[in-house]
């Protein structure tokens, strides 16, 4: 029989702790396939500037994306072709297509072949590549069908992003074009999204990859070539790599009857280092703990039906059994229920944070006629500027939580026509009335209006423009580079900027003379605010305390001490060590949790 607490395991965590737990697991693999044009152009500088070709920037960009799979994602699968190449290698048999890497997850020895890739010269390429301009894209696009489709893992989304410089490469071939264009819709068939890139400053859409492309609706005169001016190639794989994919679906209920069905995002989610796995120290192989529950007296080992619950109710132990704990954490079931509205500026407030913000987005999949009642209520919300105020509960056994939906309107950028903000809706958390604290402010002396003034001075000259995007986790990016290097057999890891330390010199350069003023208006003189203070020890000493108090000494408590405070119901305010001695000392034999304890000396003397 186990202990239970009807509280555990509700679902009401820290902030950040359930955003993995409360949602069901997706199934499947993301799947990036680059398929890179070796004509003559790609290993030619573009710009006077540039330090490398576009070939050379393709492969490290490809070599950082596969470093960043190893540590965010391993379980996803890339793959490296080459077209217009001499030389013939994929499963097909298609002339001029190399499969340099086939369809798999990222390791150790895939980013060295990136690295030589990256190092080589056009020499070294033509050398073993070859080069040839006749090559079919209809054929391009059947052999990445073919890899995609030989892989035995499940997919949940497949990628072909295709690196050119022509803007036409059958060169008017009518024949060439259509078969290509068929091939494209029998990949899109196939939920395959293609996405066409150029180094190119004069590529042009209209000529042949509007056919291409996936987004069909998309306008191609307004697009300009994305990878023009483009800084960090990297950065922009992993965009356009990236599917958003949700947590969960639930239900939205408007009102009784009506209700539609929405797909649950992570906004933000805190960045953390991959868990311990533990290995045997004789094979070097992965080793899984299991747990079994034993029965004390005779050695049994206890299947789940044989385990009882607990808890202690008027000094009695009420049993129930795993099903009846199950239904008592049920409240509503799942999903979102509309309460109300709220005019957004006295619903949403910067100090009503709980934890990170959610988006819903809606799934028409899953009930027809989501997306049009979801884009009714978030126009109507954002005219009238409200905010709907519901009662959501994630799982079955979750407790419900009172959200505020805020609306966010789509944004496009005018210039490439991508998106730049989805419409849907926030979910805020919001807290409840026992969260919110009344925080008591000491009195302090009003300071020095000149101090106050030269304060404002330098603090307005050390601003600048923050975003979270230019600032690393420094502890993180130590322990990828460790991991790397272990990996990659490197002498040493690479050196990280440690952007979070404070530029002392551009600090001192900018408002130096400020800071020092400022010191000494508000510091005595000859007072180092930076100096450590040094704080005496304090004197041990003997002093009866009350048995209320955590630190109480087992050698002082007698057993008169514990008898009141047993009738009182305050051994619980003891600590375990304390108890642990209080029952070796008294010759009571127990072991296991405090309330074990409590228990054992509340049977002996109540």
């Amino acid at each position: 029989m186990a202990d239970f607490n009807f509280y555990d395991d509700l679902g009401v965590t820290e902030e950040g702790q359930d955003d993995q737990g409360t949602w069901a697991s997706f199934s499947g693999r993301d799947s990036v396939m680059i398929a890179v044009d070796c004509c003559e152009q790609m290993f030619q500088l573009t710009n006077d500037d540039d330090e490398s070709c576009p070939f050379n920037k393709i492969c490290e960009a490809a070599k950082d994306m596969l470093r960043n799979k190893i540590i965010c994602s391993e379980r996803d699968l890339q793959a490296l072709v080459f077209f217009g190449t001499e030389e013939t290698k994929n499963p097909s048999d298609f002339k001029n297509i190399y499969v340099v890497q086939d369809l798999d997850s990222s390791s150790a020895a895939r980013i060295e072949e990136l690295q030589t890739l990256q190092d080589s010269t056009e020499a070294d390429f033509k050398l073993k590549y070859g080069q040839c301009n006749d090559h079919q894209i209809s054929d391009l696009l059947w052999c990445c069908s073919s890899i995609f489709s030989r892989t035995t893992v499940s997919l949940s989304s497949k990628t072909l992003i295709l690196f050119t410089w022509e803007d036409d490469p059958h060169h008017g071939d009518r024949n060439a074009h259509l078969r290509a264009r068929t091939k494209a819709k029998d990949l899109m068939e196939q939920d395959i999204t293609i996405q066409v890139l150029s180094f190119n400053r004069s590529f042009d859409y209209e000529k042949f990859y509007k056919d291409i492309i996936s987004d069909v609706d998309a306008d191609v005169s307004i697009i300009q070539n994305p990878v023009d001016g483009i800084t960090n190639l990297y950065d922009f794989l992993l965009r356009k790599c990236s599917k958003q994919r949700a947590m969960g679906t639930i239900s939205f209920q408007l009102f009784d009857g009506m209700e539609m069905y929405v797909g649950v995002y992570t906004a933000a989610r805190r960045a953390t280092k991959s868990s311990n796995v533990n290995i045997d120290s004789t094979s070097n192989e992965e080793a899984f703990a299991k747990t079994n529950f034993v029965e004390k007296d005779t050695g049994d080992i206890l299947l789940p039906g044989d385990i009882k619950l607990s808890q202690k109710w008027g000094n009695r132990d009420i049993m129930f059994e795993n099903d009846e704990v199950a239904d008592m954490r049920k409240f509503f079931g799942t999903g979102m229920k509309l309460l109300g509205f709220k005019p957004t500026a006295k619903a949403v407030k910067p100090w009503l944070h709980v934890k990170a913000a959610q988006f819903i987005y809606p799934n028409e999949k899953a009930v027809k006629g989501s997306t049009t009642l979801f884009s009714a209520l978030l126009i109507k919300c954002i005219e009238r500027d409200v905010v709907p105020i519901c009662s959501l509960s994630a799982r079955s056994n979750t407790a419900p939580r009172c959200v505020a939906l805020l609306p966010q309107q789509e944004v496009i950028d005018e210039t490439t026509g991508e998106q730049k903000q989805s419409p849907g809706f926030y979910v805020i958390f919001l807290p409840f009335s026992e969260d919110m604290r009344n925080i008591e402010l000491k009195e302090t002396k009003e300071p020095d209006e000149e101090a106050v003034k030269t304060a404002g001075t330098f603090i307005r000259k050390l601003k600048f423009t923050y975003h979270p995007m230019n600032f690393d986790n420094p502890a993180l990016q130590t322990h990828y580079r460790n991991l790397e290097a272990m990996a990659l057999e490197k002498d040493a890891p690479d050196e990280i900027d440690d952007l979070t330390q404070p530029n002392f010199d551009r600090i001192t350069k900018k408002a130096g003379d400020l800071i020092a003023q400022f010191k000494e208006q508000v510091y005595p003189s000859g007072y180092d605010p930076t100096a450590k203070v040094s704080k005496p020890r304090p004197t041990a000493t003997k002093r009866k305390t009350e048995a209320a108090n955590g630190g109480t000494n087992a050698k002082q408590m007698n057993i008169a001490d514990i008898k009141e405070l047993a009738s009182t119901g305050k051994l619980a305010k003891l600590t375990v060590s304390v108890l642990k001695e209080f029952c070796k000392n008294n010759g009571i034999n127990v072991t296991g949790k405090k309330q074990n304890f409590i228990d054992a000396i509340e049977e002996k003397f109540l």
